[in-house]
């Protein structure tokens, strides 16, 4: 075995020092390195949420549009079912009174004739 002398002890710790010195600048490289890309992260991080957040506003609008036309759709379906009820409604009513109405018409088609000499006989007594 070599025997360890107080030189040789001196001279290892004088190159650990020396690597140990190295060895710190190159961490302090990197951590400048790693504090530049952090901060390009966060750069783009933000650009990136300011997008975000306008298109969020922007899909906001979307939807309030979407629920106002969805309102404005329900009133329209609302007043057409209303709507819908007052022709069914009328509808029923010609088919009670659909005989009356051709007797109607009957009547007047048979007196059409004598509608017609009385109006030519009543223009004639006023002239």
């Amino acid at each position: 075995m070599s025997k360890v002398t107080l030189g040789s002890l001196q001279q290892g710790l004088e190159f650990l020092g020396t690597r140990l010195e190295s060895l710190g600048a190159k961490l302090e490289f990197l951590g400048t390195k790693l504090d530049s890309f952090q901060d390009k992260v966060e750069t783009r991080f933000n650009a990136v949420e300011t997008r975000f957040d306008r298109v969020d506003q922007r899909l906001d609008k979307v939807e309030n549009k979407l629920d106002e036309h969805s309102e404005a759709l329900t009133t329209i379906n609302s007043k057409l079912t209303e709507h819908g009820q007052l022709l069914g409604s009328i509808q029923g009513k010609l088919i009670e009174h659909d005989d009356l109405l051709h007797l109607i018409a009957d009547t007047v088609s048979r007196h059409d004739d004598d509608l017609t000499y009385l109006k030519r006989s009543l223009r004639h007594q006023r002239a």
